[in-house]
């Protein structure tokens, strides 16, 4: 049954790519934002719409001090 499943999904995509003009393009477009965007939640820490509980930055309010 998964493998089934797995098919219809396989399918699925490659058919989408298919019926673009360059086929080898919109595959390739379509790896480069799926990259961009898990580089993006390993930068943040966390994928799109959630938080992340470690804060990866510092804010620095020396300026208001003077």
């Amino acid at each position: 049954m998964a493998r089934k499943i797995y098919k219809a999904i396989l399918e699925k995509w490659l058919t989408r790519f298919l019926l673009e003009g360059d086929p080898i393009k919109a595959s390739l477009e379509w790896l480069w934002a799926e990259l961009m965007k898990v580089e993006a939640e390993a930068k943040v820490g966390a994928p799109k719409g959630k938080h992340s509980r470690k804060k990866n930055f510092c804010l620095d309010f020396s300026f208001f001090d003077s």
